[in-house]
């Protein structure tokens, strides 16, 4: 299978189903600011007080461009981001630039693996 084509139905990785959200009753979803992608998502958007994972296999597939284009809709209804960056790339003075409130961001750039997997796991307790 070479990279672009599509993967036949019976070959597909099985997909992990997560329980819904514990977000508060009556709380509405975020746009992603992306009409195709709110309406891909099981709520229509992003459901508050959840962890986002951008995740590609490999550089150039745009997931960073991606992300960066929804946080400010995240960060609109006065939510706040954690960028864990342990290879120390993100650039936070280009941030304002995307409508991003460098206010509403925790940027983490731990030293260790363990380090980054305990400010995610500080971070899920907010």
């Amino acid at each position: 299978m070479s990279p672009g084509q599509a993967v036949p139905p019976d070959q597909a990785p099985p997909v992990l189903r997560l329980p819904p959200a514990r977000t508060p009753p009556g709380s509405a979803p975020v746009s992603t600011g992306l009409p195709d992608l709110d309406a891909a998502l099981p709520a229509g958007g992003l459901r508050r007080g959840t962890l986002i994972e951008w995740l590609a296999e490999g550089p150039g597939l745009g997931v960073e461009r991606l992300a960066l284009q929804v946080v400010p809709q995240i960060l609109r209804p006065g939510g706040i981001g954690l960028i864990i960056d342990p290879r120390r790339e993100f650039f936070p003075p280009g941030l304002p630039s995307l409508r991003i409130e460098l206010a509403r961001l925790v940027v983490i750039r731990p030293p260790s693996r363990e380090e980054a997997l305990w400010g995610v796991e500080q971070a899920l307790l907010c």
